[in-house]
């Protein structure tokens, strides 16, 4: 009985996957022929369904939003895909192409020195490989420090525990820089215009206008406000229905 339980669950998981390798499939045809529309609804339906956690799906929606014209959605799913896989370098490349039609050209915040050392680890990596590695280096620090005591030829020992131990410290620093500056939920504006208030009501008075596709750093919600900093460091409360979390 407990054999025949797993080999129906492989055999429901295989189904499972292959539906959706096939919605995948018919995404991609419609969107060889141009019916970017449809190509979305078949990736979108892939994502929720199917599919949800693979960059290369939200790679795919970028690619579809884009051709059909909204500019927001496409940065949003390139991004997406982008914190799944960092290094994926066809994202990147079409990313930094789509922002060029940003109406809005935000100058980002001047990085610190330290800021610099720890966000290239947090850019690199994701979340989870970040965790992953760090708790890999520790451990092995800790192995090669606890092997010194038994080994007479201590300093390649000790050279090891030492580069192990440095690489923890700026994978831990990279975390904590996440867990600071990136800690708040990323999110992308996919109205034509909004506009930033300088409290959470609509009489209240606007501080500026954004457009789609400008990224914003959500830091408070209240009722169906966001409070939001730009990454120049300017912030204000947005309309949340006017912006959509990464």
């Amino acid at each position: 009985m407990r054999l025949t339980g797993v080999f129906s669950l492989i055999t429901l998981l295989c189904g499972f996957c292959f539906s959706g390798d096939n919605i995948i499939s018919q995404g991609n045809d419609f969107y060889d022929k141009g019916d970017y529309e449809k190509a979305i609804i078949k990736y979108e339906e892939a994502v929720k369904d199917k599919c949800p956690g693979n960059p290369d799906i939200y790679f795919n929606l970028g690619n579809a939003y884009f051709r059909a014209g909204n500019l927001g959605r496409a940065i949003l799913n390139y991004k997406r895909a982008l914190n799944i896989n960092p290094r994926d370098p066809e994202a990147k490349v079409n990313l930094e192409y789509v922002v060029r039609f940003k109406k809005d050209k935000v100058i980002p915040a001047k990085k610190s020195f330290f800021t610099g050392i720890f966000s290239g680890p947090a850019e690199y990596f994701s979340l989870k490989e970040s965790v992953y590695l760090s708790a890999a280096l520790f451990l092995s620090f800790m192995i090669l420090s606890s092997a010194s005591f038994f080994v007479f030829s201590k300093r390649i020992i000790y050279y090891f525990a030492a580069v192990c131990f440095a690489c923890w410290l700026l994978l831990t620093g990279s975390l904590l820089y996440r867990k600071c500056s990136l800690g708040q939920e990323q999110a992308i504006v996919m109205e034509k215009e909004s506009v930033i208030r300088y409290g959470p009501g609509e009489d209240e008075t606007i501080k500026m206008r954004v457009h789609e596709g400008t990224e914003i750093f959500v830091v408070e919600k209240r009722g169906k406000w966001f409070y939001g900093k730009l990454i120049d460091g300017e912030g204000g409360w947005i309309y949340a229905e006017d912006v959509e979390i990464i």
